[in-house]
């Protein structure tokens, strides 16, 4: 067992798109080097959504991704398919990401964290709801920061 999740392990922290790791008593937390959706064939063009931190339980299903840039903290929905509070809707991969969590096969799960943080869009039932979310997003990314006076 400790083999395996030490070959997991390496696959996560070798991954393209991953700052760090780190276990906790409770977790395995993944943080994301900064991320930008893009989907120009759908007229979305790019979004910097900055980096993010993955929290996977170390028993259960319940995944929480929260972004690190605090302004995208204090949105609603500060991506298309995440709220706030950092409950991820997962469309019809559910099903597969409850059997590799419950199989602990961490590695594959995070693979596919990773790819829903770079999909902008949905269901195309969703995509006007999705584009509304994206251009705060993009908004509230773009404006300048304000200094420590509020300047």
């Amino acid at each position: 067992a400790r083999e395996r999740i030490a070959r997991e392990w390496e696959t996560i922290r070798h991954m393209e798109l991953v700052a760090g790791i780190d276990i906790t008593a409770d977790h395995l937390i993944v943080r994301t080097k900064p991320l930008v959706i893009e989907e120009p064939e759908r007229g979305i063009g790019s979004v910097d959504i900055g980096p993010w931190e993955i929290r996977i339980p170390r028993t259960g299903t319940d995944v929480r991704m929260l972004p690190l840039d605090p302004e995208l903290r204090l949105l609603q929905w500060p991506h298309p398919h995440i709220q706030r509070s950092g409950d991820v809707c997962w469309g019809s991969a559910k099903a597969e990401l409850t059997r590799a969590l419950t199989d602990g096969d961490y590695d594959i799960a995070v693979q596919y964290f990773l790819a829903l943080l770079h999909t902008g869009l949905g269901q195309r039932s969703d995509w006007d709801l999705h584009q509304n979310i994206l251009n705060e997003i993009r908004a509230v990314r773009t404006r300048p920061k304000r200094g420590p006076h509020g300047r």
